[in-house]
């Protein structure tokens, strides 16, 4: 997977890099510099992960794996996205949103996320009364790319709106936005996992857990140590810079699981179990150095 590490990390971060820094960079925002910035970029960030989280989390309770911790998971997540999309639209003080949004170009964004949401939002909550067929499970993999593109695309109205034109915030909000990313692609790498091992979808799956473990990896390194290419900066703290190392520790001991899974070797589901909840512990750890780089801006 080494030899992979370089042209991932070109087509994510590079992408990335122009789908965000360049909105800000270019976009007007009115003047709009009000302490909820981050907060707006972080929780549309974090809408992305959820994308996730939600069929990586049906998967599992439908499967059999850890289904009532999954279940737990499921519901709390569900809720999440629909408090999260009514905080962006109508604006939620405790979470940040000082007011309600009135740019167009956002609420479409919005709108359509909402939209994406609709399919997924019935699998979890017929997975969640019993009464999920194995073909909504099958269809997760699509429904769930639907709400991450439309989550994208409401990340850079976000970020395009919310964040100073200035160089430096321009490359504050960058990071928080790349930090952010990677509880996506923690909870990506649940989903195929579990997809991969309770043989949904075939190979495609197996292929995006292969190639999302790359990006994540790739990214943690830069995130570490920086990467002026992309204009990643190294960690602006020694305490997120810990917290980085730590995060990278525990992904490594969680490879060997996942490159059974990609090898198709049997894995016993109790012990599949712990290994899910493990990544979601990850996705927390992840989490908490999100709100580090939003409170360090």
């Amino acid at each position: 997977m080494k030899s992979k590490m370089r042209p991932l990390l070109s087509a994510s971060l590079l992408g990335l890099v122009m789908a965000t820094t360049g909105v800000s960079a270019n976009q007007d925002n009115g003047g709009k510099l009000d302490d909820g910035a981050a907060a707006h970029i972080n929780l549309a960030g974090k809408l992305r992960m959820l994308s996730q989280k939600v069929p990586a989390a049906a998967c599992q309770a439908a499967g059999g794996i850890g289904t009532e911790y999954a279940m737990g998971v499921l519901k709390d997540a569900t809720t999440e996205i629909d408090t999260i999309l009514d905080a962006l639209e109508f604006g939620n003080p405790d979470l940040g949103m000082l007011y309600p949004e009135e740019r167009r170009l956002t609420l479409a964004a919005i709108g359509k996320a909402r939209t994406a949401w609709a399919p997924l939002h019935k699998v979890a909550d017929h997975v969640l009364d019993g009464s999920a067929l194995t073909e909504e499970i099958d269809l997760v993999q699509d429904e769930s790319t639907d709400l991450l593109e439309a989550a994208k695309a409401l990340v850079v109205e976000e970020v395009g709106e919310y964040s100073n034109p200035s160089e430096m915030a321009a490359a504050e909000s960058f990071l928080i936005d790349v930090a952010g990313r990677q509880r996506m692609l923690i909870q990506m790498i649940s989903k195929t996992a579990c997809l991969t091992m309770t043989h949904h979808t075939g190979e495609v799956a197996s292929k995006s857990l292969e190639s999302t473990m790359g990006i994540f990896e790739a990214t943690m390194g830069a995130l570490q140590n920086g990467m002026d290419s992309v204009g990643i900066r190294k960690p602006p703290t020694d305490e997120i810079a810990a917290e980085l190392a730590e995060v990278t520790a525990k992904w490594t001991a969680l490879k060997p699981f996942l490159a059974d899974v990609l090898a198709d070797t049997p894995v016993e589901a109790d012990f599949a179990a712990t290994q899910f909840r493990a990544l979601n512990e990850l996705m927390a750890h992840m989490n908490k150095i999100v709100v580090m780089y939003v409170d360090a801006v």
